[in-house]
């Protein structure tokens, strides 16, 4: 695709939830010179009203077609329930609008498969699949590329908070509502995953981020603590493509926010640490020997919120170099390959999800 000039983009958003109200529309508001979300479509009238009113939303709807349809929108923000992300995401790029895909993208092998497939036949249209890949990873994965570790021998990443009810329990008091007590994060009919698919999609895509493609996975799940089937805790040891392992790990149990990284080499280690606002100031070089360890400002590239980063990519005529669909499409089939390795014990290998290797770059 070629270069355009920056450009005024009208965007359309489905999903009227927590994570539009506390994510989707404050960033997207924030930014009035660029973008303005014209239509919100949901569910609940009283959502819709409230959020409409709060960031100056013209048109409100509890049809999400109507967003699709309109031609007056640009590009669609798909933030609804994990079940309808890929039945959405793909009338999106169907209708021609630049898409943002709410994590994780599905827990479905087909609709995973038919995803992939809508991309590749729209090559103009800029999809975005979230986690977003933020400045602070991207340190990690050009420290890499820069040889601060030497030879990646090892990545250690975790990602955790308290579950969903602590969730929405800020949420409801966001949104003025009561919490709710019947959580479809804890369905497995609904949700089809649990704290890995929710919240280790995060600690999973990091591995995939930095390290490059995975081609086999080890996995134990369990349900400790949480009123649900599903698992509310996942351990998992990936080997990439290069033959490196990594640890990612994931909990719906942890009384704190746990957002952590390490990336190991011949060389040194990387260290990352932060709360729900991750940033590289809490990045540490340790090198053999040093003691204390050195903190070295590492190189921050220029990526900014992810609606920011969206919309770059939406002007420059381009896909996100790393938050794309390959990408987002690979992390799913290494998820699901978790699910299987835990469900069977032992190691699944991603060929037995896919004959073809997954078109992303290895590192």
């Amino acid at each position: 695709m070629q270069e355009r000039s920056r450009s005024f983009t009208r965007v359309g958003l489905i999903g009227a939830g927590g994570i539009a109200a506390s994510m989707h529309l404050p960033e997207l508001a924030a930014m009035p010179e660029r973008c303005r979300v014209t239509k919100i479509a949901g569910r609940t009238r009283a959502r819709l009203d409230l959020l409409a009113e709060r960031f100056t939303v013209a048109q409100t709807t509890t049809s999400y077609a109507e967003v699709i349809d309109d031609p007056d929108i640009d590009a669609v923000v798909v933030s609804t329930p994990d079940s309808a992300h890929v039945e959405w995401g793909i009338r999106s790029i169907q209708a021609g609008k630049h898409l943002m895909m709410q994590k994780p993208l599905s827990t479905k092998r087909d609709e995973i498969t038919a995803f992939s497939a809508a991309c590749e036949q729209a090559p103009n249209i800029t999809v975005m699949c979230l986690p977003h890949f933020g400045a602070e990873l991207a340190s990690l994965r050009m420290a890499l590329d820069d040889g601060l570790v030497g030879r990646p021998t090892g990545m250690r990443a975790h990602t955790s908070h308290g579950g969903p009810e602590t969730y929405y329990e800020q949420i409801a008091a966001l949104l003025g509502e009561t919490s709710p007590t019947d959580l479809w994060f804890f369905d497995q009919d609904k949700a089809g995953g649990g704290a890995l698919m929710d919240i280790g999609v995060y600690a999973v895509a990091a591995v995939v981020g930095v390290l490059g493609p995975i081609k086999s996975v080890t996995a134990r799940l369990a349900t400790i603590e949480k009123p649900t089937r599903l698992e509310d805790t996942a351990s998992l040891i990936l080997e990439t493509d290069a033959g490196v392992i990594a640890t990612a790990g994931a909990s719906w149990c942890d009384p704190a926010i746990t957002w952590t990284f390490s990336v190991h080499g011949s060389a040194g280690r990387l260290d990352f640490s932060a709360g729900s606002e991750p940033t590289c100031t809490g990045t540490r070089d340790l090198r053999p020997g040093a003691a204390p360890p050195e903190q070295r400002t590492l190189t921050v590239p220029a990526i900014g919120t992810a609606h920011n980063h969206w919309l770059d990519c939406v002007e420059a005529g381009k896909q996100p170099p790393v938050a794309n669909a390959a990408t987002a499409v690979h992390v799913s089939r290494v998820m699901l390959a978790a699910m299987t390795a835990a469900a069977e014990r032992r190691t699944v290998s991603l060929a037995e999800l896919l004959p073809q290797a997954d078109a992303i770059a290895s590192r």
